[in-house]
């Protein structure tokens, strides 16, 4: 049995969604299910998570050139990145699902 996030991260998540993150960007990837995040997935977890494009290039040690790609749809944002960024965001540890 998978368990469920905790309130907070509930909280969190449903707030995300609201903003509009799609909520199969937080499944696993070992699932099969995921789907990697668009521009605007991007943008809304950097801002719940409280970093400008510039701490999050260093959060994740990539330049903030290429956090700027991946809101612009540029590049395609990497599952490992993705992940810290919603564990920084409050929306749950998803790689563990």
């Amino acid at each position: 049995m998978i368990p469920l996030p905790s309130l907070d991260v509930q909280q969190k998540q449903v707030a995300a969604f609201e903003q509009g993150l799609n909520p199969s960007t937080l499944l696993s990837a070992a699932s099969g299910d995921w789907v990697r995040p668009c521009g605007d997935d991007v943008r809304i977890v950097l801002k719940m998570a409280g970093l400008t494009g510039s701490s999050a290039g260093a959060l994740l040690d990539v330049s903030s050139r290429t956090i700027r790609k991946w809101t612009s749809d540029g590049q395609e944002i990497k599952f490992a990145a993705w992940c810290l960024l919603c564990e920084r965001a409050g929306l749950g540890v998803i790689w563990l699902k």
